[in-house]
């Protein structure tokens, strides 16, 4: 069956649509996004243990400073904190940072976003050790001072927007939360495995969630590492989150451990992270949530390269174009498909067909609007 469809060239580009010349400087992805785009549908690079820099193979998990981190990038953080001596201590379980919430994380949160207006940041608050009582009362003072709430997100949504958080931190209490805590509260984390549940606001608003924290990946002593199984769990949630259209938010850990086999997170990091990054690359662009990573900022990890690949997935593509105008066109572009190929008429080419979020189209275009790469040029069309 032949269809043909005659399609007005609105714009044209050089180059390769999906290249870094058409990615916003790191430290200010979220600025050229549209800001109708619900939050909870935007590929976001995070951290695991974001304050984890120092504590031997076993608990490091990360080399970046926050700063290094938001400026890289990184937009999901993971807090995880315990009362000492009358502060919030960041810590890894037991083993405390020596760094402390307000003054390594809020205030530099606060600097980032008075620098970046038009970003926000996802932050994941966890009670990881001693006293959940002083926790919990250190907590509600720090997230109730006048100077700290005009940052934070008030309450969430699922229908909560791009321009709703800019310039905001969005709060999600890992566990039990200060009484009338701003942004969500996780209702249940279920521990090493992949699951469903929903996060929950003060005002009495769901937003359902789906999650993979599969982290001790340990096939038990002397047994090995099972980073098959690890690489399977990431994988699949991809493959889930990729297809689904819905307001379900998407929290996806590449992060583990094996300690019983001598395999600290860096370890795995640099197994996983490659991997990683490489299936990402093949399935290209799409929605994959938020994807959690150790060493970040490392080469061997792949990080740099992946925290780049989930940015640009976000990318919308129709505005590179409008915003890259080379040479505009006015004649008239004929498109022809036949048995589930895309052809340009006049060229020897197969072209390349996204959507405008970057997902690559294959087979039958339905009614809608495209971004067709030919070559070197990329188009935006509308059937």
């Amino acid at each position: 069956m032949r269809k043909l469809f005659t399609i007005l060239l609105t714009s044209v580009i050089s180059g390769n649509i999906c290249a870094d010349s058409l990615s916003s400087a790191t430290s200010s992805w979220m600025t050229s996004l549209k800001g109708e785009t619900k939050i909870c549908r935007l590929t976001i690079p995070g951290t695991h243990d974001t304050g984890a820099t120092s504590g031997g193979f076993a608990a490091k998990c990360q080399t970046a400073s926050i700063k290094e981190q938001l400026e890289s990038g990184i937009r999901f953080l993971d807090i995880r904190l315990q009362a000492s001596s009358g502060k919030l201590e960041l810590c890894h379980g037991i083993i405390g940072m020596g760094t402390y919430f307000q003054e390594d994380v809020i205030d530099h949160c606060k600097e980032f976003l008075d620098e970046n207006p038009g970003e926000t940041i996802i932050m994941s608050i966890k009670h990881d050790n001693g006293s959940e009582a002083d926790y919990l009362s250190l907590l509600q003072v720090s997230l109730t001072t006048e100077e700290n709430q005009n940052y934070l997100l008030k309450s969430l949504r699922p229908t909560t927007t791009l321009d709703d958080a800019r310039g905001k931190i969005v709060c999600l209490h890992r566990n039990k939360p200060t009484w009338n805590y701003y942004g969500g509260a996780f209702n249940g984390f279920s521990d090493n495995t992949t699951f469903s549940n929903s996060i929950n606001s003060y005002y009495g608003v769901t937003t359902s969630f789906k999650a993979q924290d599969f982290y001790n990946i340990s096939k038990g002593f002397g047994k090995g590492v099972d980073y098959d199984g690890k690489f399977s769990a990431v994988t699949s949630l991809f493959n889930e989150s990729y297809s689904d259209e819905s307001n379900s938010w998407y929290f996806n850990f590449t992060s583990a451990t094996a300690l019983v086999n001598l395999a600290g997170p860096e370890t795995i990091a640099e197994e996983i992270g490659p991997r990683v990054s490489e299936w990402l690359s093949d399935k290209g662009k799409g929605y994959y949530g938020v994807v959690v990573m150790d060493f970040a900022n490392s080469e061997k990890t792949s990080g740099p390269e992946m925290t780049g690949f989930l940015i640009d997935c976000n990318k919308n593509y129709s505005d590179a174009v409008i915003n890259n105008i080379e040479t505009p066109l006015t004649d008239n572009f004929e498109i022809l498909i036949e048995d589930n190929t895309v052809k340009v008429n006049g060229s020897s080419q197969i072209p390349e067909v996204y959507t405008l979020l970057g997902k690559r189209v294959s087979g039958k275009l339905t009614s809608g609007v495209y971004i067709v790469k030919v070559g070197s040029k990329a188009v935006k069309i509308k059937i």
